[in-house]
């Protein structure tokens, strides 16, 4: 695999896609919280398709979608839409732990 694609392809699914499936189902009337869901869904799909053609679970894809899991809970309760966008400090601190103790777990293997 060419080493652009390598690089380009985590940034389709997990940033272009995403954006676009929101702004699309928006132009279409679909509601902010509906189209900001499904926008999830992208990365879901991709995890899904790769864990039945490799047999195996990329963890920051799997994490990343527990934190989508949570915001849409979060904005259930508390019935805005917006809650699903907000980074707030907990979860930015819980995504810098993960990523630190993965680098720590990938140098002594």
């Amino acid at each position: 695999m060419p080493a652009w694609r390598t690089v380009a392809t985590p940034i389709l699914f997990a940033v272009a896609l995403p954006l676009a499936v929101i702004y699309v189902l928006r132009s279409q009337g679909i509601s902010q919280w509906l189209a900001l869901t499904l926008s999830g869904a992208v990365p879901a799909v991709r995890m899904a398709v790769e864990v039945a053609t490799r047999r195996r679970v990329d963890s920051f894809d799997a994490f990343m979608i527990g934190m989508l899991a949570v915001r849409i809970a979060t904005s259930l309760l508390t019935g805005s839409p917006r809650v699903i966008l907000v980074k707030d400090a907990g979860l930015a601190a819980a995504a810098g732990l993960w990523i630190l103790g993965s680098i720590l777990v990938a140098k002594r293997s």
